[in-house]
This record gives C-alpha cells, sequence and structure tokens, in this order.
C-alpha cells in the first residue's frame, strides 16, 4: 500500500498519481482512481536530476558493486533526484499489493546503457516504447551482475542501479536464471524500475562526466519546508505538551519543548547551553536531547528538588524572552501517569521505546505511562508464510547472499528452503517509517540483512517485528519470555515475572539495540535451539509444464516454460519447442 495513505485503498490509475492521466476529468478512466495531491510532479530538469552523495553513500554503493560481482573501485555515483518517477513507482506498489495481497518483493538491478540516454531514463524513466533486442520476452531488462551491463553501455563508464518491483512471476517479471536477469514487464503503465543511482565504473572524459561534474548535494528536506511545515515546532519553539504539569511534591526531572527548530542540526553542547540558559537560576546536572524529527525537546536533570511552587514559576517563564514551551515532570515514577495509556502509543508512531524498559541504565529510558497490549498497532496480528520457490529472482538474490558468507564457523551451509513472512501490520508500519525517512532526509536507502536468535523466539518476532531489547531479564515462571535461553525478556514492563534488571555478560556490546549483520556467517553465531524438520530438496521448479526447464539435444538450455499451445511450449526466452519431441535423447 502507498505509505502515506495518499493512495486510498482502491486500484489507482499510476499516470494520475503525477497528472498524467489523458482520462482526467472526463469520468471515463478505467485503469483506476486518480489520487489527490497529483499537482507539482513535473519532470526535472538536467542540472537538478543528479546529486552528490556522502562518502558513507559511497562506501554502500561500493560495497553493493562488490557483492553483486563488481571488479575494482567505482569513480564515482550520483543520486537520481526525480520524485515524478518515484511516485508513479510507489503508486505501482500499492496496486501490486493489491493484486498480491502482500507487499511485492523488490530487489536491485543494473541497468547499462550508452551515454546519450543517461539524462533522459534519470529524467523520464523506462519507456516501453523504446524496448530493443527483446531476447527473453518484452520488457526493461537488469542485470544481476554488474558486469553484464557493462557491455550494455556500448563503450560508456556509467550505469544504473534501480530498484525493482518484482510483483508475480511470468506476469509482472520473467527470471532467467541462466542468464541471470530480471525482465520487468511493466504492464498496464506500471512503473516497476525506479532508477536511484548513476555510477561510474571507470574515467571518463565524455560529455555526460562534464555535465555531472556540475552536480549539487541534495537539498534538505527541512529546508524545502517538507517535514519542517508539517510538525508542530518544526518552525518556531512552541508548547508541545499541553497537560504539562506536576502532581507529586517534588521532582529533580523536567521535560522542556520544543525547543528552537535550528537546534535540531546543532550539537548536545549547543542544546545544553540552550537549556542552562532557559534554567539560569537552576543548577544543571544533566542535559539529555530527544530530536524528533524538525523538532527538539530535552529531558533535565537539576541538583535541587523543584517544589510546586517554583516549578509552577518555571512554566510561566517565557523561552528565549517570547516562546512559550512545555515544562514538565519526567521522573520516573510519575504519579500524574498512572493508570494513564502512553500517548506515543496511542500517537501516530503507535510507538513508545519505554514499553519495555524500566529505567534500570538510564533514569530517562523509561516511560511512566501504562503500556497495554492491545494499544500496540501489532495486537491481534498474524502471520503467514509462503514459500518461495527455487529459481526464482527472489531466492537467488537471498542464495548468493547466504553463500557469500560460508563457510560458517561449524561448517558448510546449504540452504534448503526460503519462506517469505505476509504480515500485514508490520508491512503497513514499515511503509510509514520508510515514508517519515523521506519526508525528513529527502531519501531513503533500503538493505537487506541478516539477523539471527534463539529459535524459540522466532513466532514472537514475526508477529510483532523487531523489537529493541529490554532491560530486563527474563523471568523463569514467565509463560513468554521463560525457559527460551534469551538474555532479556520480550515482554513488557508490566510483567509481573520479568522483574530482575538485566546484567551485560558479553551481549549486547554496542548498547540495547537491534542486531543486524551484513553476513549471515556473523548472524549464525547467535542461532540459538534450531528446530530440526524433514524438507524436500530437489532441482526446484515443476519437471514438466509451465516453469520446467528446457534444454535442447546437446544439453544447451533453451529457458524455462511461460506457457503453451497446442502442440509446443513457449519459453520466457521466446523461444518454442515441440511437445512432440519432449523426452527424446
Amino acid at each position: 500500500c502507498c505509505d502515506d495513505g495518499c493512495f486510498g485503498r482502491g486500484r489507482v490509475c499510476v499516470p494520475s498519481a503525477v497528472g498524467a492521466c489523458q482520462a482526467a476529468g472526463s469520468g471515463s478512466c478505467k485503469a483506476g482512481e486518480h489520487p489527490r495531491g497529483a499537482e507539482g510532479f513535473s519532470v526535472p530538469s538536467d542540472d537538478a536530476v543528479f546529486s552528490t552523495i556522502s562518502r558513507a553513500k559511497m562506501r554502500l554503493l561500493q560495497s553493493k558493486w562488490e557483492e553483486a560481482g563488481g571488479c575494482g573501485w567505482l569513480v564515482g555515483a550520483w543520486q537520481v533526484q526525480n520524485q515524478r518517477v518515484d511516485r508513479q513507482f510507489r503508486a505501482t506498489a500499492h496496486n501490486l499489493a493489491l493484486d498480491l495481497g502482500r507487499t511485492s518483493d523488490m530487489i536491485d538491478g543494473w541497468h547499462g546503457t550508452p551515454e546519450e540516454n543517461v539524462y533522459s531514463i534519470a529524467r523520464y524513466g523506462f519507456d516501453p516504447g523504446r524496448r530493443a533486442g527483446q531476447v527473453y520476452g518484452a520488457g526493461e531488462y537488469f542485470a544481476k551482475d554488474p558486469n553484464v551491463s557493462i557491455g550494455y553501455a556500448r563503450g560508456g563508464a556509467f550505469m544504473f542501479l534501480c530498484k525493482l518491483l518484482l510483483g508475480e512471476e511470468r506476469v509482472d517479471h520473467t527470471w532467467v536464471d541462466e542468464a541471470k536477469y530480471y525482465v520487468v514487464k511493466q504492464r498496464d503503465l506500471y512503473v516497476q524500475a525506479l532508477p536511484a543511482y548513476l555510477v561510474q565504473f571507470k574515467p571518463a572524459c565524455s560529455q555526460v562526466s562534464r555535465w555531472l561534474a556540475y552536480a549539487q548535494p541534495p537539498p534538505r528536506a527541512e529546508e524545502a519546508g517538507t517535514l519542517q511545515h508539517r510538525q508542530r515546532g518544526g518552525q518556531s519553539a512552541c508548547e508541545a505538551r499541553r497537560d504539562a504539569g506536576m502532581a507529586a511534591d517534588s521532582t529533580r526531572h523536567l521535560w522542556l519543548g520544543w525547543l528552537a527548530p535550528e537546534l535540531a542540526s546543532a550539537t548536545d553542547d549547543a542544546i545544553y547551553d540552550d537549556v542552562a540558559d532557559f534554567l539560569r537560576d537552576l543548577q544543571v546536572e544533566e542535559v539529555l536531547p530527544e530530536r524528533n524529527g524538525a523538532r527538539v525537546g530535552a529531558y533535565v536533570r537539576v541538583a535541587e528538588p523543584l517544589g510546586k511552587q517554583d516549578f509552577s514559576s518555571l512554566q510561566s517563564r517565557r523561552y528565549r524572552g517570547k516562546f512559550r514551551i512545555s515544562v514538565d515532570d519526567a521522573q520516573p515514577t510519575n504519579p500524574r501517569c498512572a493508570g494513564k495509556a502512553c500517548p506515543r502509543l496511542t500517537g501516530p508512531s503507535g510507538y513508545c521505546r519505554g514499553w519495555n524498559i524500566a529505567g534500570h541504565q538510564a533514569w530517562q529510558w523509561g516511560c511512566p505511562f501504562d503500556h497495554p497490549l492491545q494499544l500496540r498497532p501489532t495486537h491481534n496480528a498474524t502471520y503467514s508464510l509462503e514459500d518461495v520457490p527455487p529459481r526464482t529472482a527472489k531466492y537467488d538474490e537471498i542464495e548468493t547472499a547466504f553463500s557469500q558468507a560460508a563457510p560458517f564457523h561449524d561448517g558448510q551451509p546449504r540452504i534448503v528452503g526460503v519462506r517469505r513472512v505476509v504480515n500485514q501490520a508490520l508491512q503497513k508500519m514499515y511503509e510509514q517509517r520508510r515514508n517519515f525517512l523521506e519526508q525528513k532526509h529527502g531519501f531513503s536507502m533500503e538493505k537487506e540483512l541478516w539477523h539471527g536468535t534463539n529459535c524459540k523466539a522466532i513466532p514472537e518476532l514475526l508477529t510483532h517485528g523487531l523489537q529493541p531489547p529490554s532491560d530486563r531479564a527474563p523471568g523463569a515462571a514467565c509463560p513468554k519470555s521463560g525457559g527460551k535461553g534469551l538474555c532479556t525478556t520480550l515482554c513488557g514492563t508490566e510483567c509481573a515475572h520479568c522483574r530482575e534488571p538485566h546484567a551485560w555478560d558479553r551481549c549486547h556490546m554496542y548498547g540495547l539495540g537491534i542486531y543486524l549483520a551484513d553476513l549471515a556467517q556473523k548472524s549464525h553465531r547467535y542461532v540459538r535451539e534450531p528446530e530440526k524438520r524433514e524438507v524436500e530438496t530437489g532441482a526446484g521448479g515443476p519437471q514438466r509444464g509451465v516453469g520446467a526447464a528446457i534444454q535442447g539435444l546437446d544439453g544447451e538450455p533453451w529457458g524455462r516454460v511461460a506457457g503453451e499451445g497446442s502442440s509446443v511450449w513457449k519459453l520466457e526466452s521466446g523461444r518454442i519447442a515441440k511437445k512432440e519431441t519432449e523426452g527424446v535423447r
């Protein structure tokens, strides 16, 4: 589904997402609904379509290049800035989700092209009307291995790294296993290919390289006003909590917000100085900034307790002499919050980090509000598992990444099966988060990583997703977390069994976060108590009919069967095989 809800619940007309439907206003469009907000998505100009990238992104692209089989060092890389094609891509993802009943698989593919096509592809995307050389059927061609794409650059020095929406195999895409090609069909005016980056794989003195020398850094989303104008507190300091107050007799812990928005990009020391100036008659011991998109708050600990009168006086004080901000009691066991549902849990994010944190290690980590399980976005969520067939695009991607990490510390691994997790609640949350990051930073870069854990915890993770760990140890009598070999509980702060603080024991080396690895070999070390199952292993795919592989008498692979006629098999490669010769040796 669309990550910001602009596409509604039904199918949408993809061209209309950018105001390009020829039937707009006539009421005769049969492709789907026309979404709101289609204005303002013009074709980017030549001087704005490419932007420079950071060194961190360059390292990530170099890693992708090497993992895919690329040789040597990339000379340069640029990010494609094209909101028009991106919106059509997201509209296509929305329709594919309706077609499949789940989020479509997404994959990276390389596309080499002569240099005279570089700017055209970046500005307009891949035009189905300009296809050429359709050896493996109609569609746009992308390679798993960038060395294949180098040949299609025809002596040039550039190729695109693209995001591809796979959809349904043989309907929306074809995976040519013997050539390692992705062929995306882009039916029904779908936009399944999004040019994300342009990479330069060898030195060049061409016209394109000279133009790219003038590329500028991407505009910051906050400066463009996207997130800044949508978040209260993003343009000026203001009240963040209208119900801020104190019910206790005294407190040493405060929360202030929202502070001046320019502090969002300032150092922690600058925020400390700003807060200390506001609390100039108090001895400030600690300031812990809270950055929330384009706005900033701060947790503060003072040396001496504040009584109700002093607290009330502080609430009426103007920040920087003119702004009214919230001053709230932030003590860990705040009696004013007891019995009330956490506003973060009931807010747009549907998440509070303090739901499983008691504050054993840091006072500001805990949350004094209640976190009822029925308010979690994944409450009553269900998931299903679907087999991913061998010799398909997604299976091949996972198998390749898995085998690149071999051997493991205890032997040579072999994949015997891949299953796709379908959890609609988690998919929706992921899309919302990705949309937020795109609005905040102007882009979001995705990378698939590995996570190993105790196998007894897998059903909980597939239901509620990977959660940052708790600061408490699992209780032996806990029905959810006990007896699973875990060092931190799966439960929230309300669990009566899991009360003891988590003690560090060579785990969570870098803090209480979610640990993901770039190599399966690393995550395999954390797999505990695996479940033994009998699985069928074979060549993969049907032996006859659609999906079966056909080869000639000399052993030459002809391709897979994509359809059939009365007397022939129709192959993905465009060839045909007579049924009467089947089985001849």
